[in-house]
């Protein structure tokens, strides 16, 4: 799985960032995401790692403003039920197979 340089959700610019950080080192976190409505500057951070465990930080985060940009704060606080759906999709994606095949006409 890729991770995009940035991406919309509901019309609002999401930047992605991958870089070493001393906040998150500090606060023991491998990612964090902001939906900004009033400056538009919405984002998420991800710690330099393995790429698995970039690619499963991209999905929490995601995750994280899929509820937020639908006004569901509680859910998006969930972080139980974010983690679960994180390693779900995750495993889902990193283990996707796919015909290689060439279809002939």
């Amino acid at each position: 799985m890729k991770i995009p340089k940035s991406f919309e959700m509901m019309n609002r610019k999401i930047s992605v960032t991958i870089k070493n950080s001393e906040y998150m080192n500090k606060a023991n976190i491998l990612g964090y995401s902001n939906l900004n409505i009033a400056t538009d500057k919405s984002e998420i951070v991800i710690e330099k790692a393995p790429t698995s465990v970039i690619q499963e930080t991209f999905i929490h985060e995601f995750i994280h403003l899929v509820f937020d940009v639908i006004g569901e704060k509680r859910l998006a606080q969930n972080e139980k039920l974010v983690v679960l759906m994180s390693q779900v999709i995750a495993q889902a994606i990193q283990t996707m197979e796919f015909d290689t095949k060439k279809k002939k006409k």
